[in-house]
This record gives C-alpha cells, structure tokens and sequence, in this order.
C-alpha cells in the first residue's frame, strides 16, 4: 500500500537525510533516543509524496511538509494513517486513510499489542511524546490515543483486547473529561474497566522527567495478568 512506501520514505529520511536534522534534534530534545526512532518507525516529511490517494494529496498540502511523522497501525500491523508535527511548534495533524477508519487509532500498538492481550490490560496516554516516554520506562503497554475524546472505534478495541484500561491522559479539563466519557461508556458496556489515577504532572512525559518513575511503577503495579 501506498501509505507504506510513505512511512518507509520519512523513516529513510530521519536517519539518513540532512534535511531531517531539525526533526532528530527535536527527538534527542524530547528525550527520544535512536532505539525508539527505529522501534516506532518515526520519520521526518520533507519532499512531497508522489504515489498516494486523492484525499491524501489533499491533505499533506498544509499538514506534511519539513514534520516528524508517527506512522499509525492497525491491530493487523498495517499502515492506516499517520500524524504529523511541525519542529518548530506544538501543532498535530493526523490523517487516516478513510476506507480504513474502522480500526482503533492508537500510536504504538503493533510493539504494545502482545503485552496487552497477555496482560489484559492497557495504559493509554494523550499524545505520541507521552507514549514515547512511558514504554522509554518499561511501560510495555502503553497505547497513545490521538485526542482525549476517545472515538468509537478505540473502544471497540478496548472491548475486544483489555479487562482493565488505566486512563492516563493529561491532567487538564480535556483530558479528565476525556477520561471521564470514556469511563462511562465502559459502564454501559460492561465488557471492561476504566482506571483513572491523579497523577502530580500534568502528562505523562512530563511524570517522567521528574524522576519520579516509581510513583508510575508502583501507580501501575495491578498489571498483571486478568482472565
């Protein structure tokens, strides 16, 4: 598929190519060593993409250009889509390929997947950095959602794989009620449950550059394994 020829093209550029320097200086910043640029598959944009669909082209125009790109995979291990972030400011785009909008839209799965399923239970944050640091300090499955408003789609997967989901979105007015709707529509659905811990940070990248990952560790100590 396309999408995998553009992941492939971002990941060669941010190892490899000197426009990229921007993009790998913002990582090292971040606190994200190489391991993880090669673990994830993170890429930098800087050309634009020849092959790719109509809604595509229409989107990377604003929203691809001279950015770190975090590929998005689907429970199989395909490329549905990916985000995309400036170096120079906090601003995220993603994109998902529409014929494949019905799966869960969650950075790191394909590496979380296994621990998940043995583990039944997952810990999602809120943005791909948090998620970057969390599994950089063993938390193997550990999920990011793309926005606090959990979609429809996310939670059919949390149904499906998990008994327990540990909410560890941001600690702000988003993130709490995120946290909260999605603890609700667990409740109707009765099919697992959602955890959502105070935590003296306001996100988890933050938690951990604290040094004070043994609050997370001992927070997070009830993963193990649910039947």
């Amino acid at each position: 598929m396309w999408l995998d020829d553009v992941i492939a093209d971002a990941h060669a550029a941010l190892l490899n190519d000197a426009e990229a320097e921007p993009g790998r200086r913002l990582l090292s910043e971040r606190g994200v060593p190489q391991e993880q640029w090669i673990r994830e598959r993170l890429g930098f944009a800087h050309r634009p993409v020849k092959a790719c669909s109509r809604e595509f082209a229409r989107w990377s125009g604003s929203s691809f250009s001279r950015r770190l790109v975090f590929p998005l995979y689907s429970t199989l291990g395909g490329v549905i889509g990916l985000q995309t972030r400036p170096t120079t400011e906090k601003f995220y785009q993603t994109y998902i390929e529409p014929a494949l909008k019905i799966h869960p839209v969650l950075f790191g799965l394909p590496n979380a997947l296994p621990v998940i399923w043995d583990t039944r239970q997952v810990v999602i944050v809120e943005g791909v950095f948090d998620q970057l640091a969390m599994t950089r300090h063993g938390i193997a499955n550990a999920v990011a959602v793309m926005t606090a408003n959990v979609p429809v789609a996310s939670r059919v997967f949390f149904s499906r794989y998990t008994r327990r989901v540990t909410a560890l979105l941001d600690m702000d007015k988003p993130g709490r009620v995120g946290a909260s709707r999605l603890q609700q529509a667990a409740l109707r659905e009765e099919s697992y449950t959602v955890v959502i811990p105070t935590y003296s940070a306001h996100d988890p990248d933050d938690w951990c550059k604290s040094g004070r990952v043994h609050e997370i560790q001992h927070l997070l100590q009830h993963t193990h394994r649910v039947v």
